[in-house]
């Protein structure tokens, strides 16, 4: 009668490991520049919907003059129509701007900082609502 064989001292291991996992707070790297990415177009919403956007909305009285500048020199380099007329449709759009999607580009600069499970959720709203106004 044989003994059975003995067991090996070490598991074997696979030609290839597959890489070790990512720490759970770190990202990698595509999903990095992503949320880098969306993170500047948060910011830029945030800050040209009340400086720059609304100017279309108010009285050009309760702005100060680099604003109006700013303003100016946009409608005469582009030449943009509804800037410069400011048709009725283009006013509600820029309030809605305000009122919706500049807090939700709040919501989502937060939500990319502090890497909030809700994120994806207010993106889409945000994304959608850009997206059918335009």
């Amino acid at each position: 009668m044989t003994a059975p064989p003995a067991p090996d001292p070490e598991p074997s291991t696979p030609f290839f490991s597959p890489p070790p996992s990512l720490p759970p707070n770190c990202l990698s790297p595509p999903a990095l520049v992503l949320d880098l990415i969306l993170f500047a177009f948060f910011l830029v919403l945030i800050v040209c919907a009340p400086l720059l956007n609304v100017q279309a909305a108010l009285p050009s009285t309760l702005f100060p003059d680099p604003l109006l500048r700013i303003a100016s020199w946009y409608k005469d380099r582009f030449g943009d129509y509804l800037v410069s007329e400011r048709p009725f449709f283009f006013v509600r759009l820029v309030w809605h701007e305000l009122f919706f999607i500049w807090p939700l580009a709040i919501t989502n600069a937060y939500a990319t900082l502090a890497r909030r499970s809700w994120f994806n959720t207010t993106c889409l709203i945000l994304g959608s609502s850009l997206l059918t106004s335009m």
